[in-house]
């Protein structure tokens, strides 16, 4: 539940209703992973046909700092196996995994992934390839392998 002032905040950063619905929305989903900062969330979050989420760094982030209950960071590491005009591929391992031998997480995204989805007639795929290639890898590989925390 939002105190009066929080609520107040919103409606003025807020363009309509609607909009304010939408941060509000965002706010009580994921305010947690950014200390209930209203504007550092709102910088962060955003809704899609009523579905709050978080953009890829703010994703990345909460996954780099998030401790399991016995205090330990779950996540060791995430590291660019490969990255060119092309494809992406990311890697990752988990801490709470280390005990199992279960191999390094990877994932890949390519240009015909993007192709495949429309998304190279944007104009940010048209003028930064590698950049949307690597967010689009990240995003995925950190929902394939941390759903648990994001």
């Amino acid at each position: 539940m939002l105190a009066q002032d929080q609520l107040e905040y919103l409606r003025s950063i807020s363009k309509s209703q609607y909009d304010f619905n939408e941060k509000k929305l965002a706010y009580e989903t994921y305010g947690h992973h950014f200390n209930y900062n209203i504007a550092v969330t709102n910088a962060n979050t955003y809704v899609i046909k009523g579905k709050p989420s978080m953009n890829t760094d703010a994703i990345a982030g909460a996954v780099k700092r998030f401790i399991d209950p016995n205090g330990i960071k779950v996540c060791g590491y995430i590291r660019i196996i490969k990255l060119t005009e092309e494809e992406c591929i990311l890697g990752t391992r988990r801490r709470d995994e280390l005990d199992f031998d279960i191999p390094e997480h990877t994932y890949t995204f390519t240009r015909k992934d993007a192709e495949a989805r429309g998304l190279l007639s944007q104009r940010a795929w048209k003028t930064m390839i590698k950049t949307m290639l690597h967010k689009s890898c990240l995003a995925a590989l950190l929902r394939a392998f941390y759903s648990d925390i994001i």
